[in-house]
């Protein structure tokens, strides 16, 4: 390699691991600034949004569960991600909310083994909802209507500028702007 590719590849490591070291740092204190982070990550790095994705509750289209409120769910059998996952600590958060602990959880790391384990009938499934569109639509599942909103998810592209190569500059004007 070029000492000059040593020297870009330097800088692009360097800001990477300043972003990293300002998390460390906040994660030991347990205490985490999102604001400063967003700051720094925003003088160095592009977030594109992508899409935002929906969760829901669902079942097979079979069962007629008169579920209207997180609450209803306590004692049914659910499949949910696991526990130390994004998804899964914001359903937490909310059904600490709403003063409901779930009893009966079988804990899957993947939405595919999520869906799979509601085909197979294991209970009511915590997904994405267009990872079981195809089901929804031609009825084999179906969605549990409830009255508190379920969190959903951002789904963004991040990226350093400066080091973009042409393709994914020509992806990005081309079909994200």
């Amino acid at each position: 390699m070029a000492p000059r590719k040593y020297v870009h590849l330097l800088l692009i490591l360097s800001e990477i691991i300043i972003i990293i070291v300002f998390v460390l740092i906040f994660v030991k204190l347990k205490t985490i600034d999102w604001k400063l982070i967003i700051w720094i990550s925003s003088k160095i790095l592009t977030v594109e949004k992508l899409t935002e994705l929906e969760h829901c509750f669902v079942t097979l289209s079979k069962y007629n569960y008169n579920i209207n409120s997180i609450r209803d769910l306590e004692d049914y059998p659910l499949i949910l991600p696991v526990s130390h996952s994004f998804h899964r600590k914001k359903l937490n958060d909310l059904a600490f909310d709403c003063d409901t602990t779930f009893k009966n959880v079988v804990a899957i790391e993947t939405s595919e083994m999520i869906r799979e384990s509601i085909v197979q009938d294991l209970g009511i499934g915590y997904i994405i909802k267009d990872v079981v569109k195809r089901e929804i639509d031609n009825g084999t599942m179906k969605v549990l209507k409830i009255e508190e909103e379920l969190p959903k998810i951002s789904l963004n592209l991040v990226y350093i500028d400066k080091y973009l190569t042409n393709i994914p500059k020509l992806f990005i004007d081309e079909y994200l702007k």
